[in-house]
């Protein structure tokens, strides 16, 4: 698999995880898909709102101060195929701690239909768009030189 490949099967996934936690949102708050009960969802609300709230702190952590460190540890004397497959890997650890963290907001909002969870969910969709896979987001994390920039294209 070359490197364009490698680079594009990335960007495929970036655009699957992105689809799941935005759909289930969608149902939840345009469709009315939604299993909020009236009788004890204070309890519930609180409880979820710190949940919701130490995960999400968490994957933001998790995707934006430790995932950057392990990309930049890959070492630059590997071949460009090997360091985009490190790279695409610590990205879907990156993605998968956003989308985690969407989806937990998502059915938060499902439980209690609490619109704190619905700007939870807005905030972590905006943060996984800003960290959206790139060409030149790859040359960036990955300081490449030349001859690799013209070989991924």
């Amino acid at each position: 698999m070359d490197a364009k490949q490698i680079l594009q099967q990335l960007q495929v996934l970036f655009i699957a995880l992105a689809a799941t936690p935005l759909f289930l949102m969608g149902a939840a708050y345009f469709g009315g898909f939604t299993f909020a009960d009236e009788a004890g969802t204070e309890h519930l609300q609180s409880t979820l709102m710190y949940i919701v709230l130490a995960f999400t702190l968490g994957s933001l952590a998790i995707s934006h101060l430790f995932v950057p460190r392990l990309i930049a540890g890959i070492r630059s004397d590997k071949s460009l195929e090997v360091k985009l497959k490190e790279y695409m890997g610590f990205y879907i650890m990156r993605m998968a701690a956003l989308e985690g963290a969407s989806i937990l907001a998502a059915v938060a909002y499902m439980l209690t239909l609490d619109m704190m969870f619905v700007w939870i969910f807005v905030a972590v969709w905006g943060f996984f768009m800003f960290a959206r896979p790139t060409k030149f987001g790859a040359i960036n994390d990955l300081h490449l030189v030349d001859r690799e920039v013209m070989e991924l294209g």
